[in-house]
């Protein structure tokens, strides 16, 4: 029996392997004159195929002995491997998603596959092909999301991504995203809560300072809507990106805004937002007396050991 193949890989880049028309591989076996001899990659699992192939043409093997005892489940095994690493490129949902739905397609129902840690490290690998290298800069970031990788910023058809603010060295380079699904809370909100956090922002090299959150209230629930990777923390940058967001939902008039006691935020929201209450956050406050609290009862402790001596 003759058969198309086709070299591949080996395992680590060693040996030389082939793979056929029908998701059977081979492995070199032994090196005659004119031809040398390959058997089946599953030869440990009991499959005795074997053949031989032309050194004047590798892309044909003549089968000596058949498949007939071939395991069917490691070229189920293969071609599940190849549907889950084929999916992790071309689909931004989560490997797990992948993994769950493919074993439980018709095909697969009746495969031992392996565990999901098992198939995790090669799909995030083949994911990684499609995905474009870490940026350096918060710029080259924005080169990346408004360029050859804007499909990923965009859910249903609507834009996450919001472009890049910022023309003064004040202002800083600001990155900002919406949520499209809950942007017309907005419209419609009037409690709105604005926060910063540092743990959960991107380095970029130390040039980013802050991952900015705008949250706002509707059905006594607070929703995230927007986000925004700020590198300074002045009164103009706050300024830039409040303006932005007004560019984009002019409707946006909130009632009340709920903040920490960042003095350049507030300024700026008081110059756009004028008729806007602005209330402190009381966890922001108590956490803030807690650490005083602290430092006066520390600091009296030590001053008492100090007068021991």
């Amino acid at each position: 029996m003759e058969k198309v193949i086709r070299e591949i890989g080996g395992s680590r880049g060693v040996g030389l392997k082939f793979k056929d028309e029908d998701g059977y591989t081979y492995w070199k076996n032994r090196q005659c004159r004119l031809h040398f001899t390959v058997r089946c990659a599953s030869w440990r699992a009991g499959c005795r195929a074997k053949g031989r192939v032309l050194n004047n043409d590798k892309t044909k093997v003549i089968l000596i002995i058949c498949h007939e005892t071939h395991p069917e489940d490691q070229l189920a095994l293969h071609n599940f491997k190849n549907i889950c690493n084929q999916r992790a490129q071309t689909e931004n949902i989560p490997l797990r998603v992948i993994y769950n739905e493919t074993c439980t397609s018709a095909e697969f129902i009746n495969v031992h596959v392996g565990a999901f840690v098992s198939h995790r490290r090669t799909m995030r690998r083949h994911r990684r092909q499609t995905q474009p290298v870490s940026p350096r800069s918060m710029t080259e970031f924005h080169g990346q999301l408004s360029g050859d990788y804007t499909h990923l910023t965009k859910l249903d058809n609507a834009t996450l991504y919001n472009g890049l603010i910022g023309n003064t060295p004040q202002e800083g380079v600001i990155l900002l995203f919406i949520l499209p699904e809950v942007i017309n809370i907005l419209r419609t909100g009037t409690t709105f809560l604005f926060d910063g956090t540092f743990a959960s922002a991107p380095s970029f090299g130390n040039e980013c300072q802050q991952l900015y959150v705008i949250m706002g209230i509707t059905f006594n629930t607070g929703f995230p809507i927007g986000f925004a990777l700020m590198s300074r923390k002045t009164e103009c940058a706050y300024s830039a990106l409040f303006n932005k967001i007004l560019t984009l939902v002019p409707e946006w008039k909130p009632q009340t805004i709920i903040i920490d006691f960042e003095r350049a935020a507030i300024a700026s929201i008081k110059s756009i937002f004028p008729n806007t209450v602005i209330r402190g956050c009381w966890f922001h406050s108590s956490q803030a007396v807690w650490r005083k609290v602290g430092n006066i009862v520390l600091r009296s402790y030590n001053d008492g050991i100090i007068m021991l001596f």
